[in-house]
Parts: C-alpha cells; structure tokens; sequence
C-alpha cells in the first residue's frame, strides 16, 4: 500500500543532506524521501484510459465522435511503447491529429493547438518515469529551478504561513519528470503519522494526482476547509486525504507568527497578519508580527512599534532605534557616546572611533573623517582640504595650515609666509628698471632702492626670477 508505506518512511526519520541521484536536488536542504515510479498504461487498456482522459473534455459532441479519435490513438501509442517516438518516416502523431481535427472539428483548424497539448497530455502520462522527492519545508525558498514557486506568498507577501508549516509535521514536495520538476505540492502528516493530506499543487496539472501517492481505496478527495484546520492558505485545486483521516487530524501546536504565543494551527487566521485568539497587541511593520502593547514602543526613526527591551536611546535622533542595528558613536552635540543606525555612522581611522556622519568633513590629507565642528580641525586653503591644527606635523602660517613636509614651499620674509612658486626660469634682461617700477612703489622702495641705491644705472644687465 503507498500510503502507508510513505508514512513508515517518514515517522522518525530525521532527513538527510541533499545528495547527488543523477540530477540536481535542492542544494543545502534536507531531503526525508526519495522514490521514482513508472507509469505505462498496458497497450490493451489504453483506449480507456485515453476515453476518461478526454471525455471531460469540450472537444467532442458525442460518445461515437470520441471513440473515432480513440482509433486514431491506440495504435500509435502502441507505436510508442515500441519505438519511443511519435514520428514515422513519412507521417507523425501531430499530422494525424491534425487531419481529424480539420474533418470533425474545424475546418479552419481553430483551436487546434490546444487540442493537440491535450492529446501529448495523454501520451506523456501514460508512459513515464516519474521521481517524487519530499524535502524540508524551507526547500522552497532555494528552488530556483522550479520558477512557478518564485512569486509564492509562502515567500513574498504571506511569509508567516511558512513559519507555521516549519513547525508542523509538513513535506516540500516536488514531482519530478525526466529529472526536471513539473509540479509541487505539500504534504502535511497527522501528529501520529497515521495519516497525510496532499495540499497547494502547483506546475503541471496533472489528471490524476493521486497516483503519486496513494494506492486505489487509499484517499478521499477533500476541500479547502483544510485552511481552517491548519492555519495556512490552501488554493482551490484539489486536496486529497488518507481514507482514516479527518480533518482535526491535521491540527498542529506551534509559536504564533505575529505573538509568539503557544497555540494551535486551527486557531491561526490571516487579518493583515497571520494571528492566533491570543493576539492583542499592535502590529509592528519591523518584526511583521502583533506585539504586547505594554512591551511595544513606536519608532519614529523605523516607522513601526519596536520591543522597549530590544532598543536604545537615541540622542541624535531623539528616538530609540533596535539595539542590535545600532551604532555606538561620538557625538560631539553631547560630548558623549550615542547611537545611530548604519547610513548615519562613520569609521574615523583618524580618531579610531565611530562618528555621526553629519558631524564629519572628510580629509583627504588624513584620508579619514574629521569632526566638523571640533576645536582642532581648520580647513587649509593651501591644500582646499581639513587639517586638524592640533597634529604636530601642521603649521600655523598665521593666514593658513599647512603640513610641514610643504614649509620649504614658502619662504619668511619679515615673520610673513610668502609661497614660493613651483619653478624658477632665470632670465637676461636689458631694461630700465624705472619704466618697470614706479618709485612710489612701496615694494619697489623696499626691496630695489634701498638695497641697490647707486648701483645700477638706469640700464643694466640682471637676473630676474619668474616663478611660474
């Protein structure tokens, strides 16, 4: 019996890392259950399975209609088992079909692609092997070869239904074909495991689902009242149930997604969140759970109620902040420590500390941040950048700061600081220095007459200097 040989598979079995079986299984998760199962509907009964494959379907106007196609069918499935093909040298199945199709259905040949999906579907079914692989429930947040489940609300809007389903006795489950997988379903067992329920497929729609589970006389087909039981979203596609189960079997105790409180999966309901009978508190948008309203306070700073316990004070913001996301740092507003979260903090390798970034100038003479508003750093027109006037390497020129690795850049002249230029061209002139200078030049007076007075004439030959 199926069924109860899984059950015995699963009871007490602790899974196992995932591991190489001739195709990729999904890495980094437990796998509890392995099995393949081969499928090849006996040639002699293919017309049945065939006719209540395609009898539900809107195809046909009448029962001697169907059978007619079934004609054309049965032999080549029978072509099928033997070759493994649907191509002849001169025709193929699709070309059959098509011809048919064109004679009974439609001249104009509208609708037959789908006509001719649902006949393969019958072909693909009826002849195959198949693996079935029942993983861990968080399986399927690592599933990126199956893309149907990239848009899950387990995953993205509705995250808490997988909080519940990790802690109940529930089984990711993938339907393999030719080693890439088609469907999904989850499989949740009684607490006794005397019993299981197949819930949410999704993929490949199969005709008959339960064969992968169940033998004939093994299930019943249930309804989405299973939603009510065990707390979770169940679509409206078809639920199968062992034939000794009901559904209160399914029930399972667990920690509320939004309180935390102890409870049971038939007291869960979604209203903004997943919550139990015990959820009174306030939502908090940064946990996405309900928090008692005596241990919760509102945070501006993240826009949702927080655990008082879980948060610090900040000056800066004047606000609290989650502790474990805060940044211990100066502030020199207070001249003490504080906190802030990551995008307002700053690492100074000058100070060895964390600092308010809003606070900081950066410097790339240090190449760190500097406090903006501390008494030591001065901004250097020389260098257009911050110094800290402080460091025993930076000297006060009296007009500027400056390194002193760049003193030999300036020359003194009277307890003035002039910058020298960068380079010297000595030049021959013939000139008449009066022409060039005006003698109520102050400068000229200074440094020309007085030094020189009586030797030169008004023409000579000296060197002069330009910097440039």
């Amino acid at each position: 019996m199926l069924a109860k040989a899984l059950l015995n598979s699963l009871k007490g079995n602790n899974g196992i890392d995932a591991i190489n079986v001739g195709f990729d299984l999904i890495p980094d998760n437990k796998v509890y259950l392995i099995y393949s199962m081969k499928f090849e509907i006996n040639r002699t009964k293919f017309k049945t399975y065939a006719e209540d494959y395609l009898s539900t379907s809107n195809y046909f106007n009448n029962p001697n209609q169907l059978q007619d196609y079934l004609n054309i069918l049965q032999p080549w499935y029978e072509y099928f088992l033997d070759n493994k093909s649907l191509f002849k040298h001169n025709t193929s199945l699709k070309s059959d079909v098509k011809k048919w199709f064109k004679n009974n259905i439609s001249q104009d040949l509208k609708g037959f692609d789908r006509f001719f999906e649902l006949t393969l579907k019958v072909f693909n079914e009826a002849f195959n092997v198949y693996t079935v692989v029942l993983y861990e429930p968080e399986a399927i947040k690592d599933n990126k070869n199956f893309s149907d489940d990239r848009g899950s609300c387990y995953i993205k809007s509705r995250s808490a239904y997988l909080e519940a389903l990790v802690q109940a006795r529930s089984y990711y489950t993938l339907i393999y074909k030719n080693n890439k997988p088609i469907t999904r379903v989850w499989l949740l067992c009684s607490k006794d495991y005397g019993g299981f329920v197949i819930f949410n497929p999704y993929g490949y729609k199969f005709k008959n689902l339960s064969k992968f589970f169940f033998d004939e006389g093994e299930y019943k087909i249930a309804s989405d009242k299973l939603e009510e039981f065990i707390g979770v979203y169940v679509n409206n596609d078809i639920v199968l149930m062992t034939n000794n189960s009901e559904y209160d079997d399914f029930i399972y105790s667990l920690s509320c997604p939004s309180c935390g409180s102890d409870t049971t999966s038939d007291q869960l309901k979604w209203a903004d969140a997943l919550k139990c009978d015990k959820c009174d508190g306030v939502y908090s948008e940064y946990y996405d759970c309900y928090i008692p309203e005596e241990d919760a306070y509102y945070s501006y700073v993240h826009n949702s109620y927080i655990y008082y316990d879980d948060s610090v004070y900040s000056y800066f913001y004047d606000d609290r902040i989650i502790e474990s996301l805060a940044y211990k740092v100066y502030n020199i507003d207070i001249d003490d420590i504080d906190y802030v979260l990551q995008d307002d903090a700053v690492y100074s390798v000058y100070y060895d500390r964390w600092l308010i970034k809003n606070q900081c100038v950066y410097s790339e003479y240090y190449g760190s941040y500097l406090l903006r508003d501390d008494d030591g750093t001065v901004y250097s027109k020389y260098l257009n950048d911050y110094l800290d006037r402080y460091d025993e390497d930076i000297i006060d020129i009296g007009y500027d700061y400056i390194p002193s690795k760049y003193l030999d850049r300036f020359i003194e002249i009277g307890g003035i600081y002039y910058q020298k230029l960068q380079m010297a061209y000595p030049i021959k002139l013939r000139c008449d220095i009066k022409k060039i200078i005006k003698k109520k030049d102050k400068w000229y007076k200074t440094f020309f007459l007085k030094p020189f007075k009586g030797a030169f004439k008004s023409s000579l030959f000296f060197y002069a200097y330009f910097y440039g």
